[in-house]
């Protein structure tokens, strides 16, 4: 699909904290949107997210491009 991606937001009541939490989705539609939600069921923990690193979408810079290639190397 060419069509920009949207940003849509949702909201839940945690059952264990009784907080509300908030997420945002990327998708083309609200459909799409709603759909990603419901496969979120099957949504498998990969870990904590400790640092995270910004890359222009086009042509990273040297040194992110360094950064990445080192994080697959040795985690």
């Amino acid at each position: 699909m060419s069509e920009k991606l949207r940003k849509f937001a949702f909201h839940y009541i945690n059952p264990s904290t009784e907080r509300t939490c908030a997420l945002t989705i990327a998708a083309h539609s609200q459909e799409e949107a709603k759909e990603i939600v419901k496969a979120m069921s099957q949504a498998v923990y990969d870990g904590e997210i400790f640092a995270t690193i910004p890359v222009a979408p086009t042509k990273p810079l040297w040194i992110a491009r360094l950064i990445h290639s080192l994080l697959r190397k040795f985690c």
